[in-house]
């Protein structure tokens, strides 16, 4: 499996800074070396399985620990022209009763003809509601907390129509509990018109550009999609609303261990949209200098860079931690 894609696990479940810095590249390199991190891949093997398991704090979630495990794979072996097929699994479970668990697997058929994407999640984790709009996540004295209870799922099938051209349908099913509400707050979600508890459910449909190399951690290439997803009651949803998201990104290769990225994104929603399916300026996948779920609005957009390497450099967060943010950023 590849050292470079074992490394970026690495950074993504050990959460702090000072945790990475204190490590040095020859324990790293043992680590790896341990848990499956070789250069070579053979296809004819099945799944070539690689563990990294790491230890983060944070006062929302205390002491705990976060693994992920990635399985490298060909459906077929004889296929060479398909990049590598990968199946992650990534959680944590912390001393407080948080905990998570997240899966996602890309795989590669046909010479790329086909492709299968999935996406999921199921989250128990203490996190805080600031409200809509950019203004609200600013009153930080005026936040509620509670626990998210969460589960997320979606799957979408890619049909390739012209060289790095595909057309995607898919499906989204998003289901949130806020449980455990501090009644010390002030009432914020329970005076939302759905409430504490929101089930969406909608089809998608996108279409997009990918020469990435390698599309869980590219090295070079470009990737543009335009998705739009519609819920309503007739799919199982709670409300009615529509998504419109657009993705931009950029990878260059600067050295054999460091990459230039850069990225724009936007997310439009209108309709009945519910807090928890609103837009937000932070997450688990970029923007991580903000507190995930701290500004939320329905419209929402973010430009970023970052130049990353294979060495860590404390770009992972864990679940409720916050810092400044990694790259230059324009909000709305």
């Amino acid at each position: 499996m590849s050292r470079l894609f074992i490394t970026f696990l690495l950074l993504m479940v050990c959460p702090t800074g000072s945790q990475a810095e204190a490590l040095s590249r020859e324990k790293i390199d043992g680590w790896l070396q341990h848990l499956g991190a070789s250069d070579k891949f053979d296809a004819s093997k099945g799944i070539d399985w690689g563990v990294m398991p790491g230890p983060f704090y944070t006062p929302e979630l205390g002491l705990g620990i976060g693994t992920a495990v990635v399985g490298l794979y060909r459906p077929d072996p004889q296929d060479t022209t398909s990049q590598n097929s990968t199946l992650t699994l990534s959680g944590y479970a912390s001393s407080t009763g948080a905990f998570g668990l997240s899966v996602k697997n890309y795989t590669f058929f046909d010479r790329d003809l086909w492709r299968v994407f999935v996406d999921g999640s199921i989250a128990n984790t203490p996190t805080y509601y600031w409200g809509q709009g950019f203004h609200a996540g600013d009153k930080d004295n005026e936040k509620e907390k509670y626990t998210a209870q969460v589960l997320t799922l979606r799957p979408t099938l890619y049909r390739q129509l012209i060289d790095h051209v595909y057309l995607g349908a898919g499906w989204s099913l998003a289901a949130q509990n806020a449980d455990e509400m501090d009644h010390d707050d002030r009432p914020k979600i329970e005076n939302t018109p759905q409430g504490p508890s929101v089930f969406s459910s909608g089809a998608s449909f996108d279409i997009n550009w990918d020469d990435r190399d390698f599309v869980p951690n590219p090295r070079r290439g470009q990737y543009a999609n335009l998705r739009y997803t519609h819920y309503a009651p007739g799919l199982g949803s709670d409300t009615r609303f529509e998504e419109f998201q657009l993705h931009y990104s950029h990878y260059h290769a600067l050295s054999e261990k460091s990459v230039l990225a850069w990225e724009a994104d936007g997310a439009f929603t209108q309709g009945e949209v519910p807090w928890s399916m609103m837009p937000l300026l932070g997450s688990d996948e970029r923007m991580r200098g903000y507190y995930q779920g701290r500004y939320r609005d329905k419209t929402s957009s973010a430009v970023s860079w970052n130049i990353a390497g294979s060495s860590p450099g404390g770009t992972g967060l864990s679940p409720g931690q916050e810092r400044e943010p990694w790259g230059p950023h324009c909000r709305r």
